[in-house]
């Protein structure tokens, strides 16, 4: 048999050749390109990419801080403080691109690169450019679990009123004291990908580079960020990972009755109720956004702007795994009456939880 192989591959050496000589080639003669000028331009490009994925995670940011602060009471025991800055993790950055994010001044460390107006990190005097070194003596390690210490840092301090940052500034320590702002513990994070996307996973949101191009406005964003918020809110996730255990036990059952099932029960359990659960976070998404004193008026055009891009969709199907852009444009325009008619008649503004049914 080993033989076998060794005369084929051989035989497909001598066969490349043959067929790369046959294969159409350019005809043009091409610029040399010099390697140093090579170098140069990657080094460019490459600034370019981080200084974008930045400006992306910064409107993020500043959009997601309103929607969290404002909806603290409705996370139950998922908070954290919000201190009001956003920080570069270096040590979480693919090592090709450490030289260009060094060259415009981002290194391994935890930099601050931006603080929200009249935050506590505004008021105890946090600047952008200061490196978070400790957050209440604990040290922010310097590769790619930064973020997940920084997080739990905040979620430690929203049980404290007052807590304390290490920074170094220059070439200088400093130290300061930050008063406790609760916030809903759900981080925003801008992800790779070129798929108009979001999605959220119980702890966190995540958002596509490509929902960030479509998403023109920040109304939009908003829109897709509150969506977000609440599924984490509503612990979609964790509703849909108890379906899928009902459904293994089915599908358990059936293979001690020699029936193999190839995971049928868990996954139809899975996805069950999905179209229902993204039509809540649509509902309950509104009542998060204004909550935070974002206008939703026009909001639901998004949805049109969608199905636009994507006609497939404009139709309900019972099949699929989210509600047709039909259904979402409408049930988002009739929130936002229900909404303003709780505004006018002085009621609070909570989703209505008892009977309703976002979407039906």
């Amino acid at each position: 048999m080993f033989s076998r192989l060794r005369s084929g591959r051989l035989l497909l050496a001598a066969l490349l050749p043959l067929l790369l000589a046959a294969c159409a080639a350019p005809v043009t003669q091409r610029v040399r390109i010099d390697s140093g000028a090579e170098v140069a331009e990657s080094n460019r490009q490459q600034q370019l990419a981080i200084r974008s994925f930045n400006d992306q995670q910064k409107r993020v940011w500043r959009l997601t801080r309103p929607l969290l602060v404002a909806n603290a009471d409705l996370c139950g025991d998922v908070v954290a403080a919000d201190p009001g800055v956003l920080l570069w993790f270096g040590g979480g950055i693919n090592k090709e691109f450490r030289a260009a994010a060094e060259s415009i001044g981002l290194g391994l460390r935890a930099e601050v690169i931006a603080v929200a107006p009249d935050s506590p990190a505004a008021r105890a005097g946090i600047r952008i450019g200061d490196e978070v070194r400790r957050v209440n003596g604990v040290n922010l390690p310097l590769d790619r679990t930064a973020p997940q210490v920084w997080q739990q840092s905040m979620v430690a301090a929203a049980r404290q009123g007052e807590w304390s940052i290490d920074l170094l500034r220059g070439d200088r320590d400093v130290r300061l004291q930050l008063e406790t702002q609760r916030a809903c513990g759900y981080p925003a994070y801008v992800v790779d990908g070129n798929e108009v996307n979001a999605f959220a996973d119980g702890k966190a949101m995540y958002i596509t580079r490509g929902m960030m191009r479509f998403a023109q406005d920040d109304q939009e964003l908003s829109l897709v960020l509150g969506h977000e918020l609440a599924h984490n809110l509503m612990s979609h996730i964790s509703k849909k990972k108890t379906n899928a255990g009902l459904g293994l036990v089915l599908d358990l059952l059936a293979a001690a009755g020699g029936v193999n099932t190839r995971g049928a029960f868990s996954n139809m359990a899975a996805s069950a109720y999905s179209q229902e659960f993204e039509a809540e976070a649509d509902y309950v998404g509104v009542y998060l956004l204004e909550r935070a004193g974002i206008d939703t008026a026009g909001a639901a055009d998004f949805w049109r702007r969608m199905a636009a891009e994507h006609p497939a969709n404009i139709r309900n199907n019972h099949s699929a795994s989210h509600p047709a852009t039909s259904r979402r444009f409408i049930a988002i325009e009739q929130t936002v009456d229900e909404i303003a008619a709780k505004r006018a008649s002085g009621q609070a503004l909570k989703p209505n939880m008892e009977t309703r049914r976002a979407g039906n």
